[in-house]
């Protein structure tokens, strides 16, 4: 949903050559982790504490099993900050640790965008008829009677998807 942006991301980071390979001695690569996330409880990723020489301190990073999933993270992680509202400029300011102002220049260069395109318009493909592109739309379970007969969906599932950070109430899109 978000591979471009993911991988201006994975190459600003280390983990990415320009032309698109990996850079198998970067420690993104070598965690799994390109994008460098830090650790949150993702799913099947483990923690890592390593001295941070840009940061200056100790970080723990999330370690994850494959590439594939490493790569996943980064993009589910991009589509939560989109359901946020954040652009781009607002999201790259917190992921950097070092010259932000380099980072989100050099990541929206790459792209072709302006750093205050909201980040929502940077995803591939839309996530519904009525959702801005890129961000999850609400569905509530088949056979539910109030579903059935065009009822509001369950609060129950609403709560549930604002609290994972799974939609924003600006972008709740019931089809």
């Amino acid at each position: 949903m978000f591979a471009d942006l993911a991988k201006a991301i994975f190459r600003q980071e280390g983990s990415m050559n320009a032309d698109g390979s990996w850079n198998t001695a970067a420690l993104g690569f070598r965690l799994n982790n390109p994008g460098n996330l830090n650790y949150a409880g993702q799913p099947g990723a483990t923690s890592v504490t390593l001295w941070d020489p840009v940061a200056k301190a100790n970080v723990t990073y999330a370690q994850f099993d494959t590439l594939e999933n490493g790569v996943a993270a980064t993009e589910r992680q991009l589509s939560l900050d989109a359901g946020r509202g954040l652009t781009l400029a607002q999201r790259l300011s917190t992921w950097a640790t070092g010259n932000r102002a380099a980072y989100i220049a050099n990541v929206s260069s790459w792209l072709g965008v302006d750093p205050n395109t909201p980040l929502y318009e940077l995803a591939s493909s839309p996530a519904g008829p009525s959702a801005p592109a890129g961000l999850p739309t609400l569905a509530w379970p088949a056979g539910d009677a109030e579903a059935q007969t065009g009822g509001d969906p369950p609060l129950d599932l609403i709560y549930a998807a604002l609290a994972l950070g799974a939609v924003s109430l600006a972008y709740i899109a019931f089809s």
